[in-house]
């Protein structure tokens, strides 16, 4: 897998955060084979004591946010310590690029949606960085952030749409 990164063979482009988790978890051999989706993810988690930044573990450039330079790291990383430093490294990288658009577009508020927002390290750490840069992170409240909640707010936004 870190020779197929390196050479960025069979590496789609994809915006899925749960994308990310999935690779870490390959590259850190936890769970190799999961019974249910999340499984690993969710393993990968608890094995958090602190979040960790690795510097240069991200790329920014024009909008899109590469996080090839971290994935390459986790491969030579015990499985704990490379549950902290992609979860410290995903949130400063996210915090980025949240504030890269927000300088572009003058919003300082951004909904935190999606199942990887399920993650309560991601949330919490992702949610400081956020705050350091005095942009305000959106909470799912009566629904959990995953699919659900996606979905109500595509709803909602083709409604909009429509008057």
């Amino acid at each position: 897998v870190a020779r197929m990164l390196r050479q960025n063979v069979n590496c789609p482009t994809t915006s899925s955060g749960g994308r990310l988790f999935d690779a870490a978890c390959g590259l850190l051999n936890v769970i190799p084979v999961a019974k249910f989706e999340g499984e690993a993810p969710m393993a990968l988690e608890r094995m958090v004591r602190r979040v960790r930044v690795h510097a240069g573990g991200w790329r920014l450039e024009d909008g899109v946010l590469d996080l090839l330079p971290l994935l390459d790291v986790l491969s030579g990383l015990d499985p704990e310590d490379g549950a902290e430093v992609f979860h410290g490294t995903l949130a400063a990288a996210m915090a980025d690029w949240v504030a890269e658009a927000a300088e572009a577009s003058g919003i300082r508020r951004v909904a935190l949606s999606g199942g990887c927002f399920l993650n309560g390290v991601l949330v919490k750490a992702l949610t400081e960085e956020l705050g350091r840069r005095d942009i305000e992170p959106l909470h799912a409240i009566r629904l959990k952030p995953g699919d659900s909640a996606v979905s109500l707010g595509q709803a909602w936004a083709v409604a909009m749409a429509r008057g």
